[in-house]
């Protein structure tokens, strides 16, 4: 299971997210999501949902039809991304607190494989 914060951590996040303001992290994720999508290889990889404004603008579900999603999952983690697993996709979670770097990282594990 999934470990439940520190109530002082809960704090702090839920001051970091009336700070930026609502408006302001969407912006942030929907650009980021953006170009995530239009970096990674459509040859390799595909999405579930994630061209749909409808959806969550930080939520991004990615499979690749040659690699079993456990193990680039392990991959990921391995190479310190953080993401789950959600009906075989790999689930990636944009926050505030990520940015380009953190994309090139990812695009950058997913090339390799």
């Amino acid at each position: 299971s999934t470990p439940k914060p520190s109530s002082a951590a809960s704090d702090v996040y839920k001051r970091q997210i009336l700070n930026l303001g609502i408006q302001n992290i969407d912006s942030h994720s929907e650009k980021l999501k953006k170009y995530l999508l239009s970096s990674l290889n459509k040859d390799r990889y595909k999405t579930l949902n994630g061209n749909q404004k409808l959806m969550s603008s930080h939520i991004i579900s990615i499979s690749n039809n040659e690699i079993d999603s456990k193990k680039i999952s392990k991959i990921l983690f391995d190479n310190g991304i953080i993401c789950s697993l959600r009906n075989g996709f790999i689930r990636i979670s944009l926050a505030h607190y990520n940015d380009q770097t953190d994309i090139d990282k990812l695009l950058s594990v997913l090339d390799k494989l």
